[in-house]
């Protein structure tokens, strides 16, 4: 019986056209480009239709709450500006195709990518204007793009977070490529790292710096001053994985005045300075703000590579909201999607929310850390809907999708999680 009835839903879901791709946002050409990050670039193959075989042993459905959170993140290379939208009518045209493929889906929020490189794709007194609003990083603003997407999502009903990468300043080490007014390039013109560091191929804010913790504060302070923004929101970029010794001088001189604390623990003492002087920013502006962090899945390794605490973040006072990227799936041989969030959900305090992000990225793709399970994410086409029953079971806050790029892949095992989870959340 129990492998009749998934046959039946795929009978059912191929009459009732639920079959069809995503209509897609825009014209454009959505290549991701994760060379600055952590995350793998995803393919485009093409696949059959969802099997019966597919649908076994899915976990309970679990019940939807009245107040379930479901967001997108919105990358900087998904709402840069292009050709094609390059002035504020085209620009408003391609974020409204966005929201109207959100909808089916009843994503309540977005997280938009306003600095992604130490610079702002919004009217900025902190920053300098990014390039991937201009062409140019410094070059004149040819009109707000945090503005617009405001005022669109607010069409929909749907809230925006500016999302912002507080230590990353360039993909790449030469500081001559930065704009003049940049403040990491006259830091560091002032030769000295205690700022400002060059760390393997890329260029960093140093977590050490009060120096650069305040400028992210006032460029925070900035955007919820001057925008109808929910919140602000980091990501998982914290102290450069491998980072060697650059803080050397600062921890030695931390040691020298008295100083007890490990390296370790300084160097997470350093990121925990600058998200609870974030969380304080963002409740000044009021109790309903919501200040989030998207930290990778893996406990360990936020805590011994990149130096986020995030067992302290996640018991309160810290952040109201952490999305951990739980990018895997249910047959990952060590980090299994049901057993890495039941780990998440038991770090999780009163009045911290915790929808879970989920890779969408990874459909048709093969996960070459998963082990045994690396085939899972080509060989299935139910993930997400598999995933979201089960954060309905453990009673979970909601999720978050990345990316929005992928709401725009026509014709591949994409499209066909997205069809399948639209129609379970429609049930």
């Amino acid at each position: 019986m129990k492998k009749v009835l998934p046959c039946i839903f795929i009978l059912m879901f191929l009459l009732s056209g639920c079959g069809d791709a995503v209509a897609p946002f825009g014209d454009d050409s959505h290549i991701a480009d994760f060379s600055d990050g952590y995350i793998m670039q995803s393919t485009t193959g093409s696949y059959g239709l969802l099997s019966c075989q597919n649908n076994v042993n899915s976990p309970d459905k679990g019940v939807k709450s009245d107040n379930e959170f479901r967001g997108v993140w919105l990358s900087y290379y998904e709402i840069n500006v292009t050709e094609g939208r390059n002035t504020r009518q085209k620009y408003a045209d391609y974020i409204r195709g966005m929201m109207e493929t959100f909808k089916p889906y009843g994503i309540t929020d977005v997280f938009a990518h306003v600095r992604a490189y130490g610079d702002a794709i919004y009217k900025s007194n902190v920053y300098p204007t990014s390039k991937y609003a201009a062409g140019q990083q410094g070059a004149e603003l040819p009109f707000d793009m945090l503005e617009v997407i405001c005022e669109v999502a607010s069409d929909y009903g749907i809230g925006v977070h500016a999302w912002i990468n507080p230590y990353r300043v360039h993909n790449g080490t030469d500081i001559n490529e930065l704009s003049s007014d940049n403040k990491a390039k006259q830091w560091y013109q002032e030769g000295s790292n205690e700022d400002v560091a060059v760390v393997g191929d890329k260029i960093y804010f140093n977590p050490a710096s009060q120096k650069a913790q305040q400028l992210v504060i006032e460029g925070a302070r900035e955007i919820l001053l001057n925008y109808p923004v929910k919140g602000i929101h980091i990501d998982d970029y914290f102290y450069p994985p491998d980072c060697g010794d650059f803080d050397s001088k600062q921890y030695s001189d931390y040691a020298s005045s008295g100083g007890t604390m490990s390296l370790e623990e300084w160097r997470r003492e350093n990121v925990n300075s600058l998200v609870k002087g974030l969380y304080n920013t963002v409740k000044s502006f009021g109790e309903d703000k919501i200040f989030s962090i998207s930290p990778g899945g893996n406990i360990d390794n936020n805590l011994n590579s990149l130096y986020a605490d995030v067992r302290l973040w996640s018991s309160g006072g810290y952040a109201d909201m952490i999305i951990p990227q739980i990018y895997f799936g249910f047959e990952h041989e060590s980090r299994a999607f049901d057993k890495c969030l039941n780990g998440w959900l038991s770090l999780k305090g009163e009045g911290v929310m915790m929808p879970v992000g989920l890779g969408l990225y990874k459909t048709g793709t093969e996960d070459a850390y998963a082990g045994t399970g690396a085939k899972e994410w080509q060989s299935r086409t139910d993930i997400l809907v598999r995933q979201v029953q089960y954060l309905r079971s453990v009673q979970s806050d909601g999720f978050v999708i990345f990316s929005c790029d992928y709401f725009d892949d026509t014709g591949t095992s994409a499209a066909m999680e997205l069809s399948n989870l639209k129609n379970y959340l429609n049930q």
